[in-house]
C-alpha cells in the first residue's frame, strides 16, 4: 500500500515536472528581421505605384508629400466621388450653357463608369529597377506601363467616337420634347435633354476606346524625403 502511494506520488511529481518543462519551452518563432531604409523607401515608392495601377489616386497621395499634389502631378486622374472634374473636362457647365444639376441619374453613372475605366487604364502595370538610399534621401527608377495616354484623351473630343448617323438618330427621337422644352422652359433645360441622351452613348464609346488603346511605357525618376520617421515621396520626373 505504501509502495503504490509512492508510486502515485512520483508520477504525479513527473507530471508537474513535465508541465513546467513545456512551459519553459524556448519560443522557436523567428523573429521578424528589422527593415532597413532600403525596405521602408521601397514600401513607400511601391504603395505609390500600387495605388495608381488600382486606379485609386486618393489612396495614392498618402505615399506623397503635399508638393506633389500642389504641383497637379497626377491631375489626368478624376475622382469618383467628385466628378465634376470629368464634366468641365466634357464640357459640361454653367459657362457652356449646361448645369450638372440638370444631368438625370443614368447619365451621372455613365460619367462614374467612365471615370472607372479610365481610372484603371491609366497605369496597367510597373517595374521598380532601381532603388538607393542617402542618409535622409532616396532615389528610384521606376519603368512605368500607361494604358492612357492623357495628352491625346485631353485633345479627344467624345462625338468623335460615336458615328454622325448615330448622334443625329439620338436628336431626331427627342427632337419633339427639345422644342417643347425649349419652349417652356428655355435652352438649358432643353440641352439637357439631349445631354442626358447623348451622354452616356458617348461615356460607353469612350470606355471601350479605352479598352482598345495600346500600352505605352516610361521611365521615372522618383526622389523621396525622410521626415518624422516617415519617406515620402518629393519628387517624380520623366527619365
Amino acid at each position: 500500500m505504501k509502495t503504490t502511494r509512492m508510486i502515485s506520488l512520483l508520477l504525479a511529481l513527473c507530471f508537474v515536472l513535465l508541465l513546467a518543462g513545456c512551459g519553459a519551452a524556448p519560443d522557436k518563432t523567428p523573429a521578424e528581421p528589422e527593415k532597413t531604409p532600403e525596405d521602408l523607401a521601397s514600401e513607400t515608392v511601391t504603395g505609390l505605384m500600387d495605388s495608381l495601377v488600382d486606379g485609386h489616386p486618393a489612396e495614392a497621395k498618402k505615399f506623397c508629400a503635399e508638393e506633389i499634389w500642389e504641383a497637379g502631378l497626377f491631375d489626368e486622374f478624376f475622382d469618383p466621388e467628385d466628378p465634376e472634374s470629368a464634366y468641365e473636362y466634357m464640357g459640361i457647365s454653367e459657362e457652356n450653357g449646361i448645369s450638372p444639376e440638370l444631368l438625370n441619374e443614368e447619365t451621372k453613372d455613365s460619367v462614374i463608369r467612365f471615370i472607372e475605366t479610365y481610372n484603371d487604364a491609366m497605369f496597367q502595370e510597373y517595374e521598380l529597377k532601381d532603388l538607393s538610399v542617402d542618409g535622409d534621401t532616396a532615389k528610384a527608377a521606376v519603368n512605368v506601363t500607361y494604358g492612357v495616354d492623357p495628352e491625346k484623351m485631353s485633345g479627344m473630343d467624345p462625338s468623335e467616337l460615336v458615328s454622325e448617323e448615330e448622334q443625329d438618330a439620338i436628336f431626331e427621337e427627342h427632337s419633339e420634347e427639345i422644342e417643347s422644352v425649349m419652349a417652356s422652359d428655355g435652352e438649358e433645360a432643353a440641352m439637357a435633354i439631349l445631354y442626358n441622351a447623348l451622354l452616356p452613348v458617348m461615356m460607353d464609346a469612350m470606355g471601350e476606346y479605352l479598352k482598345s488603346v495600346e500600352p505605352s511605357t516610361e521611365d521615372w525618376n522618383i526622389t523621396l524625403a525622410k521626415t518624422d520617421g516617415e519617406w515620402k515621396i518629393t519628387s517624380i520626373k520623366s527619365a
